[in-house]
């Protein structure tokens, strides 16, 4: 079964030789009639100068672009209420929160390695992985809050009233 499936990942490279000896292809990327040309395509060498060419200053212009585009994706109380769901699986699913971590931490540290200033217009497209585990991170954040209400000695009146207002921060 591994062999099979190792050989079905290459299976979807196949079509891209059978589609470049079509004529009526709309887009030519690259020289896909030797196998130098077909290295080249997937691995994407024409896009190598932008690997690792990033100024200290262009890293910290980088990092002001991310905090912006969060600043402007993200509201404050999401933002402040995964930060806390960070806090509770640091407490109760370490394991979640590495790979959490792992996972915002390497997408900025994919962002300085990898760019130009081009792709600062185009920034909120590299970062669709990171707000969804910013999504999961305030489902856990939530959930806390949300027992916390339940465990306190709230009547209902009031344990209604402090649940619209958390859906309507987290959704302002």
């Amino acid at each position: 079964i591994g062999a099979m499936l190792f050989i079905a990942l290459f299976l979807q490279y196949g079509y891209l030789i059978w589609a470049y000896a079509k004529s009526t292809m709309v887009v030519r990327w690259g020289n896909l009639d030797t196998l130098s040309g077909f290295v080249a395509y997937i691995t994407q060498q024409q896009y190598s100068y932008k690997i690792a060419n990033r100024t200290f200053g262009g890293v910290i212009d980088l990092l002001q672009k991310v905090v912006t585009l969060f600043s402007s994706e993200v509201s404050l109380i999401l933002f402040l209420t995964a930060i806390v769901g960070l806090f509770i699986l640091y407490r109760r699913e370490r394991n979640i929160f590495w790979s959490a971590l792992g996972i915002i931490g390497g997408n900025i540290l994919i962002l300085i390695l990898y760019g130009n200033e081009d792709d600062k217009i185009v920034l909120f497209r590299y970062f669709f992985l990171t707000f969804i585990v910013l999504a999961l991170l305030a489902t856990f954040g939530i959930d806390y809050f949300l027992n916390k209400i339940r465990q306190s000695d709230i009547r209902r009146k009031s344990l209604l009233k402090y649940g619209l207002i958390i859906i309507l921060l987290l959704f302002s």
